[in-house]
């Protein structure tokens, strides 16, 4: 029940994220969306846990909602993007010689939704790196519970855990 608990700030975030992130014209601040989600994770984070959290543990669910973010954003946008990133290359390219490479790339199904898929892969790498940090900064800026003592920091840890 705890993990539940625990892990919900994540869910909630990481759907926003993700959702965000494919929304044209908004998704071009992904990274804001994706620091905005992970301190918003924090903050709820804190507001469910009986203990202080650490700077880790909102690291952690800034992690996780970017995880999850782009885990939906990956699996929405990977089938989007397969026609479109080639079509776009094969628009701005100059050079017969790369139009006539790209046009290969584009009729080869698997290898245009690969590439599709580093794209939507290096965006997800990218969103919870965000994340990430947002769960940093968060925590940084709500944590405003005093940290125990070393001896009452264990002690409170394994009644939570």
């Amino acid at each position: 029940m705890v993990e539940i608990i625990r892990r919900q700030p994540a869910l909630i975030c990481g759907l926003a994220i993700g959702i965000l992130a494919l929304i044209p014209y908004v998704a071009q601040a992904f990274f804001l969306w994706a620091l905005l989600g992970g301190a918003i994770a924090a903050k709820l984070l804190i507001d469910s846990s009986a203990t202080p959290v650490t700077l880790s543990k909102g690291a952690k669910a800034g992690l996780l909602a970017g995880l999850i973010g782009g885990l939906i954003y990956s699996l929405v946008a990977t089938p989007l993007l397969a026609n479109s990133i080639l079509s776009y290359l094969i628009d701005s390219t100059p050079s017969l010689k790369s139009k006539t490479a790209i046009e290969g790339i584009y009729q080869k199904p698997l290898l245009k939704y690969f590439i599709s898929f580093l794209f939507s892969l290096a965006i997800t790498l990218l969103l919870m790196g965000f994340a990430t940090l947002g769960g940093m900064i968060g925590t940084a800026l709500f944590e405003k519970r005093p940290k125990p003592a070393k001896a009452e920091t264990s002690q409170a840890a394994e009644a939570y855990d």
